[in-house]
């Protein structure tokens, strides 16, 4: 990335976004925490608020690295019951 495109990527990525992180008041209750651009966000579950594209972006992307934890395990728990 150049000096130039620089300023155009972090607005792009402090843009303000609405989420709503799924509740079920069991496992999925408590608040998530994120740290991004030196800055620590608390998100409560279940409730519409506004972060920056970065901070949903840190989130879809430990949902996304849980879902292939969770795929690799029960392939070797597959394999192990083979």
């Amino acid at each position: 990335t150049t000096k130039k495109n620089a300023p155009d990527n972090a607005s792009k990525w402090n843009k303000r976004v609405s989420i709503k992180l799924f509740y079920d008041g069991e496992k999925y209750k408590d608040d998530v925490f994120v740290g991004w651009n030196g800055k620590r966000y608390r998100i409560k579950r279940g409730v519409e608020v506004n972060v920056p594209l970065g901070v949903l972006r840190i989130i879809q992307r430990s949902e996304e690295m849980d879902r292939q934890t969770a795929a690799r395990i029960q392939r070797l728990v597959d394999d192990y019951k083979e």
